[in-house]
């Protein structure tokens, strides 16, 4: 079944300013360290959250998705 109305453009968090980017850069880092910090999680998991903190802050390519 095909939509009523035209989908809209995917959210991307590319324009510095926009709700998106500081959703990327600034919540989203602080919600990985939160989650690390507030779970009994093993030290590989934690290094992994802080991995994809910094890559989200960095607003790249996130670097854990390379990982095999």
């Amino acid at each position: 079944m095909r939509p009523l109305h035209p989908l809209p453009e995917p959210l991307r968090g590319n324009e510095v300013g926009s709700f998106a980017h500081d959703t990327i850069v600034r919540r989203l880092p602080e919600i990985a360290r939160r989650t690390a910090s507030e779970n009994d999680l093993d030290a590989a998991r934690e290094s992994l959250l802080e991995a994809l903190a910094a890559d989200l802050e960095a607003n790249g390519p996130i670097s854990i998705l390379d990982e095999p």
